[in-house]
């Protein structure tokens, strides 16, 4: 289903981030799983967090990893980089890597979970998303 190239592309990528002993050092934590703007109450008239919604997804893991669709569909490295105001001793180089790798695992995940549930339309879509990402690499 992927080229050779998206292989070491993939390949790659899993072998940079495990590589690294400094994105395993945390304690795992419950994490909502899909923690994005549309599940966050917002409130304008207070202008807080009022409530989150939708814990389906829920799972143990690293804490980072709940700050992904956050991160990516909305506000990228700069929202990134004000979390220093909230959390202390964050290394924020080493969280914008690492929120761009939980990112890129999408693809990986979508393919295996669309080959498990022979979904054939999930995996060739991520499929396709792989070689564009692969692809993308090689220019860079």
């Amino acid at each position: 289903l992927v080229s050779p190239d998206a292989r070491k592309y993939v390949n790659a990528m899993y072998e940079s981030y495990l590589s690294d002993d400094r994105n395993f050092a945390c304690s795992p934590v419950f994490l909502h799983g899909d923690l994005g703007a549309n599940h966050i109450i917002y409130s304008p008239d207070t202008r807080s967090i009022s409530g989150v919604i939708d814990f389906g997804g829920m799972c143990i893991g690293d804490p980072d990893r709940d700050f992904t669709y956050l991160y990516v569909d909305y506000w990228g490295p700069d929202f990134a980089r004000q979390f220093p105001k909230y959390y202390d001793d964050r290394d924020m180089d080493l969280l914008v890597r690492k929120l761009e790798f939980f990112n890129r695992c999408n693809p990986v995940d979508h393919l295996l979970t669309g080959l498990k549930r022979e979904d054939d339309g999930l995996a060739r879509y991520a499929s396709k998303r792989l070689e564009a990402e692969a692809g993308s690499q090689a220019h860079r």
